[in-house]
């Protein structure tokens, strides 16, 4: 079990230091990166027992395979849909489920050793960061040699940008380990937020700095006693998934305006870009333009978009039509199902509802492509949220075990349900 942690906690640690030092979008580093956590994460699983799917997840997948087949091989446009790129999202998939997986189902009796693993990685990370943005040239102490497998420490702003959303995702994470535990932990976690505001509100990217706003405030609320926050959750993201694109379809040039004039970096580029994305949508909104046509059907677009619409509700709708989002509800309103009945009743639930909260920002203005780097950042994303369940219970939906094992806790032999 000490194996499995230290493998465990090496992987959060060596993913800090990528996001950090070297994600700068080139898929030839990204794939060494995931790569190498899918072969860790596997000398983890392989030696168990565990299953890596439950019933839910393989059906979530089986969907998603069907739908995208369904959109390249038959779709009846000219757009760039092809084969090629659902072979290499499928194998990226792939190769993240065990990266996830691993997360899940260890002692739970003990949490000291990710409890203290954990806070002094965020603490590391978070001083290089503010030390960096200070002009404190602290990557200078990563290798940057060519030889160096390829690896080099990069510079510019979107590396800045993609560090920052994994900064936010692992105080919540760090947090909800400490969280009203006792008068210390408190006095931490919010420690953590300000020194975590620090190192996000000095730096480059608006979207993390609109999930952290949002996820504290979401932090704050859900320490409020209410037994339908599952059924609330869940009908504001489904919503959001199946009607934002005709929502801002149907938007008045004024609102537009106003939103585009907001004081943020690219505002009115996203307010642009999202137009001309729900605009496409509603020539196409039934089928989509077919899985991988995102970059064809944006290329019009009079600025350069990255091959995306820069909201991951958007590149659903637009790649796999009204099909796709009912995919995106149904694995967000699973994933919120799972986050309701592992911390129900819990001390650290406010923070767990806080990092999903998070996440939602996050991809709803940026990391919205079948990229390995983009990939890894959902895979962090999904691992810190499995971490910050399991001192409730360890049977989860994303993992399933043997079911002849036996089962100590009530709680996780109805989680196997899930």
């Amino acid at each position: 079990m000490l194996r499995r942690k230290m493998i465990t906690i090496s992987i959060i640690i060596l993913y800090s230091i990528y996001a950090f030092a070297y994600a700068t979008f080139d898929a030839f580093i990204d794939y060494k990166v995931l790569l190498i956590f899918s072969f860790l994460a596997s000398l983890i699983l392989f030696p168990s027992k565990q299953l890596l799917f439950s019933q839910k997840v393989g059906f979530l997948y089986l969907y998603f395979l069907g739908l995208s087949s369904f959109s390249i091989l038959f779709r009846t446009h000219a757009y760039a849909a092809n084969i090629d790129s659902l072979v290499r999202s499928l194998f990226i998939l792939l190769l993240s489920g065990p990266i996830v997986a691993c997360f899940v189902d260890y002692d739970e009796s003990d949490n000291t050793f990710f409890k203290w693993g954990l806070l002094c990685c965020f603490l590391t990370f978070v001083l290089a960061a503010v030390l960096y943005q200070f002009g404190i040239p602290v990557k200078k102490v990563f290798p940057g040699k060519p030889g160096f497998a390829g690896f080099v420490p990069v510079f510019h702003d979107w590396n800045q940008k993609y560090y920052a959303a994994w900064l936010v995702f692992l105080m919540w994470g760090t947090i909800s380990f400490h969280w009203r535990e006792n008068t210390l932990g408190a006095s931490l976690a919010i420690g953590l937020i300000i020194l975590t505001s620090i190192a996000i509100f000095t730096g480059y990217s608006d979207s993390a700095k609109g999930a952290l706003i949002l996820s504290v405030m979401i932090f704050m609320i859900m320490h409020i006693k209410y037994s339908r926050w599952l059924l609330l959750w869940q009908s504001l993201i489904c919503l959001y998934i199946l009607t934002f694109p005709l929502v801002w379809y149907l938007l008045s040039s004024g609102w537009l305006s106003s939103i585009e004039s907001v004081n943020l970096n690219n505002a009115d580029f996203r307010v642009n870009l999202y137009s001309f994305a729900a605009n496409a949508i509603q020539k196409h909104w039934l089928w989509g333009y077919g899985f991988g046509s995102a970059p064809t059907v944006l290329a019009p677009f009079p600025v350069g978009t990255g091959g995306h619409p820069h909201n991951i509700v958007l590149y659903f709708w637009l790649e796999l039509g009204i099909l796709g989002a009912f995919l995106l509800a149904v694995a967000a309103t699973a994933l919120l199902s799972f986050i309701h009945d592992a911390t129900r009743g819990r001390h650290n639930a406010p923070a767990v509802w806080a990092l999903f909260s998070s996440g939602l920002v996050i991809f709803s203005f940026s990391f919205d492509l079948w990229f390995p780097g983009i990939v890894l950042i959902y895979d962090m994303w999904l691992a810190m949220i499995m971490l910050s369940c399991q001192n409730t219970m360890t049977s989860h939906s994303l993992v399933q075990t043997d079911p002849h094992e036996s089962n100590s806790c009530g709680e996780r032999q109805a989680s196997r349900e899930y």
